[in-house]
């Protein structure tokens, strides 16, 4: 047998198949990296506890959960935090459950603020979250990953303690890295 008739191999396999492995083991380890970066592995952690009242600067919105408005109300409380016009963290509160509501979302976006002190933007009021027992979960990560996975675990210990919860929510962003996510207790 001639050399130019011999099939190349690596590692004893043909080219083609050794190539292929080679991208996919790549993509794996890219798509691990990624998730690991995002804080994806991360645990959660979940209390009960009496959470204190907060105060908001926010806009009201009611309408589909996936609109273009509903994300361009988080993108400017986001600027206004980022360029210092008001200090606080970004929030959002939640009076019902767009999972049951056919995905119309009846909230209260803002930044939760130290005192209503700051004149308010225009289109911006002031609401106070009373003092209330709660579910809290906490997790450091990407933000993106980090409500998701910290309302999954709310539902997982709510249903696990058998305790019973609203549909009322109120989450809170620290610099896009770490989020709390607090459920109502009935």
């Amino acid at each position: 047998m001639t050399e130019t008739s011999q099939k190349k191999k690596i590692f004893g396999i043909g080219v083609l198949p050794a190539v292929l492995i080679f991208i996919v083991a790549l993509m794996v380890i890219g798509t691990v990296g990624s998730l690991y970066s995002f804080g994806f592995f991360e645990p959660v952690t979940v209390s009960e506890t009496y959470s204190s009242s907060k105060i908001v600067l926010g806009k009201p919105f009611k309408g589909d959960a996936r609109s273009e408005e509903f994300g361009e109300i988080f993108t400017e409380v986001g600027r206004m935090t980022e360029s210092g016009a008001v200090n606080g963290l970004v929030c959002g509160m939640y009076f019902n459950n767009p999972e049951k509501e056919k995905g119309i979302i009846d909230a209260f976006i803002g930044v939760m603020v130290a005192d209503s002190n700051v004149t308010a933007p225009e289109g911006y009021v002031y609401k106070v979250i009373p003092e209330r027992a709660v579910l809290e979960a906490h997790m450091k990560a990407d933000y993106r990953v980090a409500t998701v996975k910290c309302y999954q675990a709310i539902f997982d210990h709510s249903k696990a303690n058998n305790i019973k919860i609203t549909d009322e929510f109120f989450e809170w962003f620290i610099n896009k890295e770490e989020a709390y996510v607090q459920v109502v207790k009935k």
